[in-house]
């Protein structure tokens, strides 16, 4: 972005590692804020060394750490030893947010948790992520993505009646904790500039989750029913609602309404369907109207997608050809926002990495990483004076191992 940065000069101090706290503070980052990542020595968030290339993951620089931790600033520091957290503790006293995505009572037992980190700095936003949350029974429990997808019922939703339990194929309950987290931040920081103390947040990866699954929730809230497996169905339960194959692609589309129906069948040229335009029928099991998506199966196996996704949209029929990943980034809608930017490469001198920004943009432009993803303690010195130690003793850190410096 050409203009100042939302978040330019606020300092975030970072111990959150794999997806969902590094996407939270990659938020962040792109927002301006100056995220400050605390890592382990020798091995780094783990995260390092997931990607699809093997070459990347053997240097620490994986595609998934590189994808959302561009623009932080990366110290190796044990925490586990005093001097270590003495001097995060230095860092977390002119902070404005503190991110911590360990199981319940690990920071408290290192000395860093929000009571110890409030005393020193009322000021600065506690933003904690886990599985389960702080409750007893649930706290020590070890989560991942696919076990939360299960324990919160996402996977139940997914697929047809009869078929086994399905993930979601992105790491979703991961995904839906990170924008969160970061979602909740923004909210405290708004209350803090009001009233000048921050808040420990909570946020839970089941939690974050069933939000995100609204639907299927408020159906079970509201009626006391189980959701219903439906596939690629839609929700308003419209027969010729769904995923079609066309002559060369599949098309998804919606007849989510009277008008809709109609609008299809003229633009497909069926009649004798008027019958089956009736919202009130599609939801009676007693009604059979197999015969309306036959009729619309075989008319659109006559052209390709294309040809339907121009076709029926003009006719106010919603419908999209089913693109792959690079499809999708490559359509003009998303191209012309600036969602896909590039950064320096930190392994390959002179080349670009590409990564994804945010769903949003500001006065028309999507705001981009100030850099790449760091190299594990690639500012380690830098960042332990301005946590207030001298050369000595930051000299001695490194020399007892409690803080290591990127090797070149």
């Amino acid at each position: 972005m050409t203009e100042r940065l939302p978040f330019e000069g606020l300092r975030v101090i970072d111990f959150t590692h794999v997806i969902a706290g590094p996407l939270a503070t990659f938020q962040l980052a792109m927002m301006g804020a100056d995220v400050v990542k605390i890592e382990p020595p020798g091995r780094g968030d783990q995260l390092r060394r997931m990607g699809g290339e093997p070459g990347r993951v053997g240097s620490g620089l994986g595609t998934a750490f590189l994808a959302i931790n561009a623009g932080k600033r990366s110290l190796a520091l044990d925490l586990k030893r005093p001097e270590g957290r003495d001097a995060a503790l230095g860092l977390i006293g002119g902070a404005d947010v503190v991110t911590e995505n360990f199981r319940p009572g690990v920071m408290e037992r290192l000395g860093l948790g929000a009571e110890a980190v409030r005393e020193i700095n009322p000021r600065a936003v506690y933003c904690s992520l886990s599985g389960y949350g702080r409750h007893p029974d649930w706290a020590w429990r070890p989560a991942y993505d696919h076990i939360v997808q299960g324990v919160a019922g996402a996977m139940w939703t997914q697929g047809g009646e009869g078929d086994p339990p399905i993930k979601i194929g992105f790491p979703m309950a991961d995904t839906a904790a990170g924008y969160a987290a970061f979602t909740a931040i923004c909210v405290a920081l708004i209350e803090r500039n009001a009233t000048g103390r921050g808040r420990h947040i909570d946020v839970s990866m089941i939690a974050a989750t069933l939000a995100m699954m609204a639907t299927p929730v408020h159906g079970f809230l509201g009626t006391g029913a189980l959701p219903a497996r439906i596939g690629n169905t839609a929700f308003s339960g419209s027969p010729a609602s769904g995923t079609y194959e066309t002559a060369d692609a599949p098309v998804v589309l919606t007849a989510n309404t009277e008008a809709q129906f109609a609008g299809l069948c003229a633009a497909l040229g069926l009649e004798g369907l008027e019958g089956a335009s009736d919202p009130v029928a599609w939801r009676d099991p007693a009604v059979d109207l197999s015969h309306v998506r036959r009729a619309v199966a075989a008319c659109l196996k006559r052209k390709d997608a294309a040809h339907w996704e121009r076709v029926l949209n003009e006719a106010g029929v919603p419908t999209g050809k089913v693109r792959t990943v690079p499809e999708a980034l490559a359509e003009a809608c998303m191209a012309d926002r600036g969602f896909v930017s590039a950064v320096p490469d930190p392994e390959r001198p002179g080349e670009e990495f590409r990564l994804h920004g945010t769903p949003y943009a500001f006065d028309g432009e999507t705001p981009a990483p100030a850099g790449p993803a760091p190299h594990l303690g690639e500012h380690s010195r830098a960042l332990l004076a301005e946590a207030g130690l001298d050369a000595g003793r930051i000299d001695a850190l490194f020399a007892e191992g409690i803080a290591e410096e990127m090797q070149a």
